[in-house]
């Protein structure tokens, strides 16, 4: 069962029926009605979890995205039996997936993924659990030889910080012809920021150099020409990542 953090009226839960078939309900008014949806879905579902702009569900048949509540999903993850789902709350890139095989890692929204079972006793993994902060950590729970950790990677875009550069905001997101990027520096003399723009398939689309001696300072982004789909942005500063995001473009 999810909960929209933006709208506690509106749950989705997602099951299996008898024959396997996909099953996600969703009610906008707190439970009094359900109407079935999850286009896109494929498989039993048998997590669900909420980022701050995306949502994600592990069903038999892979992980999948929703960027519009639940309603439409896009495979991002095609192994099979995902039983739980972790996300970094600081960079959304960084995703965890338990299977009956073990977990799987992405840093880049999905676009590639690892299994990362070193240190672990048993691959059937029944939780994931992924705490942010100062000191990340990421959590599985396994059937019958207890409960792992470790630290979770700084991934594409994570939020290295670099000296002089405090925080950076991307809005909107989704974004349609432009996108706008807020740099909150930590001193006036902000060096200059790389910002790059990644297909799925890890090519290079736009490159440009932001520069700003202010302590904050907004970007607009022309991205009209780009055709519709996810993108990653990284962002650098003096060589080091200091921050990215997914990215949806809509048309």
């Amino acid at each position: 069962m999810l909960i929209d953090p933006s709208d506690p009226n509106h749950i989705i839960i997602g099951g299996d029926s008898l024959y396997s078939y996909k099953l996600l309900l969703k009610s906008t008014d707190l439970g009094a009605t359900w109407v079935h949806t999850g286009d896109g879905l494929i498989g039993a579902v048998y997590a669900l979890i909420a980022g701050s702009e995306c949502w994600y569900a592990g069903t038999s048949q892979g992980v999948f995205q929703s960027n519009d509540g639940g309603t439409t999903w896009t495979l991002i993850g095609s192994f099979t039996n995902v039983r739980a789902l972790g996300v970094l709350p600081e960079n959304e890139s960084v995703i965890y997936a338990g299977t009956s095989s073990g977990v799987y890692l992405t840093t880049d929204a999905g676009i590639t993924w690892q299994q990362v079972n070193e240190g672990l006793t048993s691959v059937n993994i029944l939780s994931i659990a992924v705490r942010g902060g100062a000191n990340p950590r990421v959590f599985a729970g396994t059937n019958g030889a207890g409960i792992f950790a470790s630290a979770p990677p700084i991934g594409i875009g994570g939020y290295q910080m670099a000296a002089v550069l405090g925080r950076v905001e991307v809005k909107p997101n989704p974004c349609r012809n432009t996108l706008t990027i807020t740099a909150y520096a930590q001193t006036r003399n902000c060096q200059p920021v790389l910002c790059e723009l990644y297909d799925r398939a890890g090519r290079l689309v736009k490159r440009l150099e932001l520069s700003s001696a202010d302590k904050e300072k907004k970007w607009t982004v022309n991205i009209n020409s780009l055709p519709a789909g996810i993108y990653i942005l990284r962002l650098k500063q003096q060589g080091a990542n200091i921050g990215g995001k997914a990215i949806l473009i809509t048309r």
